[in-house]
């Protein structure tokens, strides 16, 4: 659902021409019309080494959280700039290289049900929650958070509030109660 914006018909997204443009090819005159990228090696040179503390895919995230670091991943299924699935990979390629242990000590990881890319209270639907506060409150007490609540707008207005369970987890509605209080609900 997200492609006529990637792709922009006549003119693609000014992000990925910018990156071809200035980063993988280094040349200010490279035009997707005259020279197409080329998946099968184009992508390869993307993923240099020097290219990536821009393309900021590195799953090793060791110094950080050596240095005491906390992440917060949240994605939303609803994405269409970012698909679910990349952070979801993104994730497990972290665990991959640091271990669960490490991983858990710093590291969260929540898919919004509903969500489009990243949180807000604009739009037709949207959900939103303060992500600052949830990582001070983790560096503060030393307890990660677990689930989050979130607040969950249509047209700018917040309807209600739902539970997001930490991945791989889902919050499954109890069969009562208000579908929009977090309270209806249990992660499994």
């Amino acid at each position: 659902m997200g492609w006529a914006q990637l792709a922009g018909g006549a003119q693609p997204l000014g992000i990925p021409i910018e990156f071809f443009k200035f980063y993988v090819f280094r040349d200010a005159n490279w035009d997707f019309k005259s020279r197409p990228l080329n998946f099968d090696g184009d992508v390869d040179l993307s993923n240099r080494p020097e290219i990536q503390p821009v393309n900021a895919v590195d799953p090793d995230l060791g110094k950080f959280f050596a240095r005491g670091g906390k992440l917060l991943l949240v994605d939303g299924w609803a994405d269409t700039s970012v698909p679910p699935k990349v952070a979801i990979n993104y994730y497990k390629a972290v665990v991959a290289k640091l271990g669960a242990k490490s991983v858990k000590d710093s590291m969260r990881f929540f898919m919004v049900p509903g969500m489009g890319h990243g949180p807000g209270t604009a739009g037709d639907e949207n959900f939103n929650f303060d992500a600052l506060k949830a990582i001070e409150a983790w560096k503060q007490t030393g307890k990660a958070p677990e689930t989050l609540v979130v607040g969950h707008y249509k047209n700018g207005m917040e309807i209600g509030q739902r539970l997001v369970c930490q991945y791989p987890q889902v919050a499954m509605y109890e069969g009562r109660g208000n579908t929009e209080d977090p309270m209806s609900y249990r992660c499994k």
